[in-house]
């Protein structure tokens, strides 16, 4: 079965060559990989280096919110894509030589899959263990039901499972949710997780993940609430415990920020 590897490159420019040999050292050989981007600042220099090696998809249009922006980018890719397989790829991130080999070599028919990974931060590779609490029975009844690691470049799946997720999905509809906590709360009930670690993900001192990890920030809790609305819209999952809090929370940000602007 012929793989394609997805790679959002849009403000990755500093780390694409390492993604894209990471790509092309693959101990699997039946594959290609494709770059979606709008706007590359080193993209003569990307296809002096991998021009023959790699398909560059240049998607003229651009959205504003880059979340929205790398789903836009991923709906085009699978409709170029001649792989009956899809890996996904950000631009700052790498996969292991033996990644497309070990997950081919599964062939699980309607399963998403989703490997373990490890972090890159500052040269230094770390590990996060798995969150014993967040796989608790209880734990996903009150709390939230989703994968307790999320990971774009961890995602893999058949052709067809990526077509039926834009097919049903409005892209515009949710402003904070990226493609990853998207497409598993999407196939919530087929995940097929995979302990090896085959991903290597960069932690950037800035970067859309950043944001969206500070507890501190509005936008942090307007993402849960985002999240438990769609799981709720697609899973027909009962708002847990989380989203109140959430919600609770987010509006004391806006209420704040009200009063600031009164007085």
């Amino acid at each position: 079965m012929k793989a394609t590897i997805l790679i959002t490159g849009e403000k990755k420019e500093n780390f694409l060559v390492e993604t894209i040999n990471s790509c092309l050292n693959q101990n699997y050989y039946n594959y290609e990989v494709i770059l979606l981007y709008s706007n590359l600042k080193n993209l003569n220099l990307l296809k002096r280096k991998f021009n023959k090696q790699i398909i560059f998809k240049k998607i003229f249009i651009k959205k504003n919110n880059p979340v929205k922006d790398q789903l836009f980018k991923i709906s085009e890719g699978i409709k170029v894509a001649t792989g009956q397989f899809i890996f996904l790829l950000d631009g700052d991130d790498r996969f292991k030589k033996n990644k497309l080999k070990v997950i081919m070599n599964l062939r699980k028919k309607n399963m998403l899959y989703f490997d373990d990974h490890l972090m890159l931060q500052k040269n230094k590779l770390s590990y996060i263990k798995n969150n014993n609490l967040k796989n608790n029975f209880l734990y996903k009844f009150f709390i939230n039901p989703w994968p307790d690691k999320v990971c774009t470049s961890c995602i893999s799946g058949e052709k067809k499972l990526f077509e039926n997720f834009f097919r049903h999905i409005n892209i515009n509809k949710y402003q904070y949710l990226a493609i990853d906590i998207l497409i598993l709360i999407f196939y919530l009930k087929n995940i097929y997780k995979i302990k090896k670690k085959l991903t290597i993900k960069s932690i950037l001192d800035e970067s859309v993940d950043t944001n969206y990890s500070d507890y501190s920030k509005s936008i942090y809790w307007k993402r849960r609430v985002e999240q438990h609305k769609y799981l709720k819209e697609i899973q027909s999952i009962n708002y847990s415990l989380e989203f109140y809090f959430s919600k609770f929370i987010y509006n004391l940000f806006y209420f704040q920020k009200y009063i600031q602007r009164i007085f």
